[in-house]
């Protein structure tokens, strides 16, 4: 049966500050988040493997300068998929092998909706109504973890904290294209579709 996919260090908090020290966040740069930098490349191998820690390399590769952290595959650079499989258990499972799980929009009703240690880490990501992610849309298809759910007086979801590569890759943050991001990403409403809204991820099935 296929499960969540979730990074190995989920409960304990990986890529909040409290993980890795806030000088190596660089706030202010992207709306409602931080950049991961740093200038030192021995820091980001000493942190970035940390989290890629699967035995087994797969087609994921550390590609960071020495400001930059970043993860990549062959022909494709700093991208989102990349640094989802670096930070799984499931380096080595191909994207088509992906299939969308139950959506956020259900997925808050439920009570380990309530509890972050449940959920923190859990790869999600946008399908485009495929039945899997290789099949969807460049555009209309993105992949991130899951770090927190933020809800109003009501108990209503607003937005959701994620961590993810290149997020930022359109005007005008171009600067930031292929850059792991720690950020928010707004609920939304029925009306507003695909990657830019919380309300379209699904929790990835592998």
């Amino acid at each position: 049966m296929p499960t969540p996919t979730q990074s190995p260090f989920s409960n304990i908090h990986p890529f909040l500050d409290i993980g890795i020290p806030a000088k190596y966040w660089k706030t202010g740069v992207v709306p409602n988040g931080k950049i991961l930098t740093t200038g030192n490349p021995w820091v980001d191998m000493e942190y970035l493997l940390t989290m890629a820690y699967h035995p087994k390399p797969g087609s994921v590769s550390y590609t960071g300068n020495s400001e930059y952290p970043q993860f990549s595959e062959v022909w494709y650079s700093g991208q989102c998929v990349a640094f989802a499989k670096a930070v799984s258990d499931r380096r080595t499972t191909p994207s088509s092998d992906w299939k969308p799980g139950v959506s956020l929009v259900d997925f808050v009703n439920l009570p380990e909706s309530k509890i972050p240690s449940s959920f923190q880490g859990l790869m999600i990501a946008c399908f485009d109504g495929k039945t899997d992610y290789s099949l969807a849309a460049g555009n209309k298809k993105h992949v991130a973890i899951l770090l927190g759910i933020n809800r109003n007086a009501a108990w209503k979801p607003v937005n959701i904290i994620v961590i993810d590569q290149n997020y930022y890759n359109f005007a005008p943050y171009l600067a930031y294209t292929q850059k792991i991001s720690k950020h928010v990403i707004p609920w939304g409403t029925i009306a507003q579709k695909w990657v830019w809204y919380a309300r379209n991820y699904h929790i990835v099935n592998i």
